[in-house]
Order: structure tokens, then sequence, then C-alpha cells
């Protein structure tokens, strides 16, 4: 069977996929982070708002909660901006998977038609030989 002329090609494909692949994974690792790291703030500033607080304190309170307010609003925007790079990193992997399905589906085709020709010389040489010994008989039987 002869060998697909674009396996070198087929094989920088599946590197590029299992590269997205691991980009998608790091993009969803980090995005958990920002999430996780959003979760833990909010549940302390929940926490501090429960909390009792003497009456002097509650400038501090308040300034505290601005800051924190803040922070959020700035931890809510990483989260958005990091599920962003997620669905590019996930668009990439899609565009990178369908690329090497491509050249698969190339190869099985190639290896199919590979086939189809050998089994196609060996009916014909099976041709030849049937044919000969026809001939043989036929000339034996004429003398």
């Amino acid at each position: 069977m002869s060998k697909y002329p674009l396996e070198r090609l087929l094989d920088l494909q599946q590197q590029k996929e299992s590269i997205r692949q691991l980009e998608l994974a790091r993009a969803e690792r980090k995005r958990q982070e920002h999430e996780s790291s959003l979760s833990a703030l909010q549940e302390t500033l929940i926490q501090e708002l429960d909390t009792p607080l003497h009456p002097e304190f509650v400038e501090c309170r308040a300034r505290f909660t601005m800051a924190s307010h803040r922070h959020i609003c700035s931890k809510r925007e990483h989260l958005q901006v990091q599920t962003e790079a997620c669905h590019q990193a996930r668009a990439l992997l899609l565009t990178a998977s369908m690329e090497k399905k491509k050249f698969e589906v190339h190869k099985e085709a190639h290896e199919e038609e590979a086939k189809v020709r050998e089994q196609r010389g060996e009916q014909a040489a099976l041709d030849e030989v049937g044919g000969a010994a026809v001939y043989r008989r036929q000339v034996g039987a004429s003398r």
C-alpha cells in the first residue's frame, strides 16, 4: 500500500490540535481561578457586613465596603476577559480539530484508493495467470 503523501501535515495538524487543547485547558483553569477568587472576595465582604460593628468604626467599614466593591468590580472585569479568552481558545481548538479531520478524511480516501488500485493489480495478475492457463489448455488440446 502506498504511503500517505501528506502524513507530515496530518502530524502537524494533530500537534496543533494538542497545543490548542492545552491552551484551552490553561485558559479554563485561569478562568476558574478568577471565579473562585471573586467568590472568595464576595464571601469575605458578606461576612464583614454581617459582623456586628461598634459605632465608631462605621466610617472604616464604609471605606472597606467601597474598596471591596471596587475590587469585586475589577475581579468581575478580569473574569469577563478570561471567559472571553476561553471562548477564543475553544474556537481555535474547534478550527484545529476541523482541519485535522479534513486531513484524516483525505488520508482515509487515499488509503481506500490505494487499496482499490492494489486489488485491481492483483486481479489483473490473476486474470493474466488464468488467461495463460486457458491458453495452455487450448494449445495442449489442439495438438
